[in-house]
């Protein structure tokens, strides 16, 4: 509408390939001395690689903080309703779907015009409800309004602003005016906080596709790659025979989605294969 839970993989396809990994060659791992530098390593989700990258710039992902399944209350701690915002349209449109107890639903896309350099949200509900607001992202917060739409009532003004938090919360503010924005009426305010349930997957730049391919090359990994409609994803990073820390371990424990990840013959501590049980689609 207009943390902190454990996140352990919210891609149920992805498959983690432990082959020949044992408790006990983990523990030689452990104690013996490696022939090559331990190797931590950052995955991130399968997203559109080399070739056209519509929607991969920084200015696209904006406003990827409000990604989520979340929880939303009124300051007074109060249940408002519960809100699904994932990325649909090959991650070029941002959806959302906001329910209430009440039997309230609407729902908005929300997408980043390149051309005119504005985000646009066209919101529309079960009471016929159809609001059109563009803006941008600017002072840590995106703010939208219908101030400059075309054909409106230009005294009769909406200005949502959601702002992202410390505590990975967001903060949503919908005022309005009557008087062509001389006074102002706060007509919702809610906390968004991440609920149980399993999480949407939040891509990764265009810089950070390139630096992982880069640094499963340098350690001498392979990648695999496929491509779809014209556009290439990761597909299976192979980390095989090579050393994992307990670091890299976590940071795949914290990725919100994983391709394929061969580790045969890798050696991982007691602690990582421990963190690894931690895995649901284990």
């Amino acid at each position: 509408m207009k943390q902190n839970s454990k996140n352990l993989l919210a891609g149920a396809s992805a498959v983690l390939l432990l082959g020949a990994i044992s408790a006990s060659n983990a523990q030689t791992a452990s104690t013996a001395p490696s022939t090559s530098a331990p190797a931590t390593v950052t995955v991130p989700m399968p997203v559109p690689g080399p070739g056209p990258r519509p929607c991969r710039s920084e200015a696209h992902r904006q406003f990827d903080f409000w990604i989520g399944d979340w929880d939303v209350t009124t300051p007074d701690g109060k249940p408002a309703g519960t809100n699904l915002i994932k990325l649909i349209l090959a991650n070029c449109v941002m959806h959302e779907s906001w329910k209430t107890g009440t039997g309230f639903a609407g729902e908005s896309y929300n997408v980043y015009d390149a051309v005119r350099k504005v985000w646009h949200q066209t919101w529309v509900d079960v009471g016929g409800t159809l609001l059109v607001l563009e803006g941008k992202f600017e002072g840590g917060a995106m703010t939208m309004s219908d101030r400059s739409l075309a054909g409106k009532n230009p005294n009769a003004i909406n200005e949502i602003v959601w702002t992202p938090n410390a505590d990975g919360s967001v903060s949503q503010r919908w005022s309005v005016s009557n008087d062509g924005g001389k006074t102002w009426k706060l007509s919702f305010d809610g906390r968004y906080v991440r609920a149980a349930r399993p999480q949407p997957a939040v891509p990764v730049t265009a810089a950070q596709f390139d630096q992982t391919i880069n640094t499963v090359e340098r350690l001498g990994g392979r990648v695999t790659t496929r491509t779809e409609g014209g556009r290439t994803f990761i597909s299976k990073l192979d980390l095989s025979r090579s050393t994992v820390t307990d670091a890299g371990i976590k940071l795949l424990l914290d990725t919100p989605d994983l391709p394929e990840l061969d580790l045969r013959q890798t050696s991982v501590s007691d602690a990582g294969l421990v963190k690894l049980g931690q895995l649901e689609h284990l």
